[in-house]
């Protein structure tokens, strides 16, 4: 097709403030594509897609979690050691 095709139809409430929301001249291809995708999409597939983000999701908080131990654990060593770099102050007489 070369050429859109003008339809004339009504929305629910809730899907026409969706269209609604969207910037002129992208609410068609919205349309479009929801429709496209409602009538081709896999259920499968999105498992798949989802499982795999939950895989990568527990992953990186795994590795979130090393890096805080590890570093709790530098932490722990550097405050058991005496700071060098700083002159110490002595008391004043009051």
């Amino acid at each position: 097709m070369d050429r859109n095709i003008i339809f004339s139809f009504s929305l629910e409430w809730d899907s026409a403030r969706i269209v609604h929301s969207v910037r002129n001249g992208k609410k068609s291809q919205m349309v479009s594509d929801a429709i496209y995708w409602y009538n081709n999409y896999n259920i499968q597939e999105i498992r798949n897609n989802i499982l795999g983000l939950q895989r990568v999701i527990n992953e990186k908080n795994s590795r979130i979690r090393e890096l805080e131990l590890t570093l709790s654990e530098l932490s722990d060593r550097k405050s058991g050691q005496k700071r060098t770099d700083q002159p110490r102050l002595k008391p004043t007489d009051q």
